[in-house]
């Protein structure tokens, strides 16, 4: 039988196994002396081979591995690196811990002299103390929990530095009153100062500490870049400390590799450049949405099942971001299956969609007994239908303070009934105090049609030509309807019963 080759962790060498009746027996000692003396050689010239590559760290096997940290990459193999062509006097200087920690320095050098918004040009790096990361001794791979730990040091002493050039900083006081109500960490300063200097107030802290205190950890150059980058969108900065509070997870996307595919995805589907900025600031959850597995397969969704044009998409994006993040399956699919029940049609429902989007989120029982109420006051089915498609917003109108008041006062002062709100389903949209009780009044006082119909299109014109039609002037029409209000607010008031003090 072939033998079989198994790992001894004892010695860190393999053995060779070979089957006599069924039974393992180990080869001779001096077949696996001959093995393991021709795999440290082979060891040792691929170390030797191989030692001025620093993305390779050889093993005890004999086989290199990469690591992710050293970037370091020598133009040939066997040649020395560019930093040390012009040392002489020395032999294989590159293998020196001190050397090592200057090459470190010299990588983290352009990090500094290249962080954005610093008032410090570009050869300023050279105040920082070149002794730091000598700190950091050389490991074998970034993954070592003291390797870790150092380099967390080396970043927060960097943070500092940094913090040290800006025109203003966290006072003590002010630190100290946060660390003591929500329990912080001396480390997440840089942080917290750089936050509290974008407008973050105790208000917006104890919403990040809440959501994910783990971003306070961050270092600030790499807050400073995301927040740079939702900068360049036309994001306001006080739309960014609310968006940092509501969603703090916003400053752990990298911004190549998450934030900008989704900015693209976004232009894609027809966002409007000047529309990106209120995108991202009513849904930052879109950032991080997968592009190819979450966004396009929904917006696909609302085009196929829907009817929604493409062109229309990013309108119906712009108007209501969470579109996007209502899951097809569970969320849409079965409110679509409900009105296409119901008897719309896929035309009106994409019209109901693209005018009020808000349809695709609502409860499905809250929205039953809406329908249940315009049958109860007398519409016919094809009326209901009609109401409803024309009028997206009924769904998320009460029935006890506002349908129901509303269609009374109709039928009582205005004259109408139910065929007036089947022709006029907007009419259930307009404020009663505001809108339709201040017109209706003013007609009286000015035209005197007590006891006659009140027109629908007295309702449906703008305050400008509304006043027009009724020969009057905005400035009257404007202190009628306040004195309006405030009597009304003062009837309200003098109804009301308050408890007894004890």
């Amino acid at each position: 039988r072939r033998p079989r080759r198994v790992w001894n962790g004892a010695t860190a060498t393999m053995r060779t196994w070979r089957r006599t009746n069924s039974v393992r027996v180990p080869t001779t000692v001096a077949a696996r002396k001959h093995k393991g003396r021709k795999r440290a050689a082979e060891r040792i010239e691929t170390q030797k081979s191989n030692v001025h590559d620093r993305n390779v760290a050889p093993t005890r096997d004999g086989r290199n591995r990469r690591i992710q940290g050293w970037t370091t990459k020598p133009k040939a193999r066997g040649s020395k690196p560019e930093e040390f062509q012009e040392i002489e006097g020395q032999e294989e200087p590159w293998k020196s811990r001190e050397n090592v920690g200057k090459q470190r320095t010299k990588a983290a050098k352009p990090a500094l002299e290249h962080a954005p918004n610093l008032s410090v040009e570009v050869g300023t790096a050279e105040s920082l103390p070149v002794d730091m990361p000598n700190q950091i001794k050389p490991m074998r791979g970034p993954s070592s929990p003291l390797y870790v730990k150092q380099k967390r040091k080396w970043e927060a002493e960097t943070d500092w530095l940094l913090m040290g050039v800006q025109n203003e900083a966290i006072e003590d006081r002010v630190f100290d009153a946060l660390v003591e109500k929500h329990k912080l960490e001396q480390r997440c300063r840089p942080l917290v100062s750089y936050l509290y200097q974008l407008g973050f107030r105790d208000a917006e802290f104890a919403k990040l500490i809440d959501a994910r205190v783990e971003v306070l950890s961050l270092t600030v150059a790499t807050a400073k870049s995301r927040v740079l980058y939702l900068s360049s969108l036309g994001i306001q900065p006080q739309d960014l400390v609310k968006i940092i509070a509501k969603h703090p997870r916003v400053l752990e996307y990298r911004t190549e590799r998450t934030m900008k595919p989704r900015v693209e995805y976004l232009r894609e589907i027809h966002v409007e450049e000047q529309d990106l900025a209120k995108v991202i600031t009513r849904a930052p959850v879109l950032l991080e949405l997968s592009v190819n597995k979450t966004l396009r397969p929904r917006a696909q969704y609302l085009a196929q099942e829907i009817g929604i044009p493409d062109d229309a998409i990013g309108k119906l994006v712009t108007k209501h971001p969470a579109v996007l993040t209502y899951n097809s399956d569970t969320m849409v699919a079965p409110r679509v299956r409900f009105f296409l029940d119901l008897g719309v049609s896929k035309e009106g429902l994409a019209k109901m969609v693209t005018r009020h989007p808000q349809l695709l989120h609502y409860s499905i029982d809250s929205m039953k007994p809406r329908l249940d109420y315009l049958q109860a006051i007398g519409m016919s089915e094809e009326e209901i239908i009609t109401t409803v498609s024309r009028l997206g917003t009924l769904f998320s109108l009460s029935i006890e303070s506002s349908l129901r008041p509303k269609f009374e006062y109709l039928t009582a002062e205005l004259g109408g009934d139910v065929q007036t709100v089947a022709k006029f389903p907007a009419y259930f949209s307009l404020s009663l105090d505001k809108r339709i009780r201040p017109r209706h009044q003013f007609l009286l006082s000015r035209k005197g049609l007590a006891g006659s119909k009140m027109p629908m299109k007295y309702l449906s014109l703008t305050d400008k030509d509304f006043v027009g039609l009724v020969d009057s002037t905005l400035k009257e029409y404007e202190e009628f309807k306040n004195e309006m209000i405030v009597r009304d607010f003062a009837v309200k008031f003098s109804t009301c019963t308050f408890p007894s003090k004890v």
